[in-house]
């Protein structure tokens, strides 16, 4: 189990998007840094200088330093694992003028994969749920299933770009169900 895990945690920080990031998170403003704490069952999510804040069901989630360098050096990225699970989270908070749509940032990651011999993923089928539009997907995997989901939220000048993944050790696994259902526990307000 603990090999299944390390051969897909490396597999899942080769497949997060490597955007550049203007300047690592500890030379950051405290305005533009993500801030994360505990309410009730919930991580809450925010940035001061945006107007939106993401409630993460807590369950087993632990907060996890990730930063590996490209865009997990960002002040915004947020990372949480669920080991008894293989579930992570992770993502980022960015200002929405960096968004164009959904569909080119899809196509780029998969082009990134690609010019890197990486796994090219099956099984994708678009959606929109309440404000978040995305893809779930699965990854080859030698045992078991890896499914994943890439959703975006736009909302008040705000940009929240999420990564949901789980691994199975059965081929049978309800995973990309269960993503689903963790994606809609997931909310996001904004202040006043």
């Amino acid at each position: 189990m603990i090999r299944l895990q390390v051969i897909f945690l490396g597999l899942f920080l080769l497949l997060s998007p490597f955007a550049v990031t203007p300047y690592a998170a500890a030379a950051a403003p405290e305005n533009v840094t993500l801030k994360v704490s505990e309410v009730e069952n919930n991580y809450v999510l925010s940035v001061p200088i945006s107007k939106l804040v993401m409630l993460l069901p807590k369950g087993n989630l632990i907060q996890k330093q990730n930063a590996v360098g490209g865009s997990t050096a960002s002040p915004r990225y947020f990372y949480f694992q669920d080991k008894g699970r293989t579930l992570m989270v992770s993502g980022w908070f960015e200002s929405s003028i960096n968004y164009s749509d959904f569909n080119k940032y899809w196509n780029e990651d998969k082009d990134s994969w690609r010019s890197r011999n990486l796994p090219t993923p099956t099984n994708a089928k678009f959606f929109k749920v309440g404000g978040w539009e995305g893809v779930v997907y699965d990854l080859p995997f030698p045992k078991g299933e890896n499914s994943h989901i890439r959703a975006h939220w736009l909302q008040a000048g705000t940009w929240i770009d999420l990564h949901l993944s789980l691994t199975s050790e059965s081929r049978n696994s309800r995973s990309r169900e269960e993503l689903l259902e963790l994606l809609n526990s997931i909310q996001v307000k904004q202040r006043p």
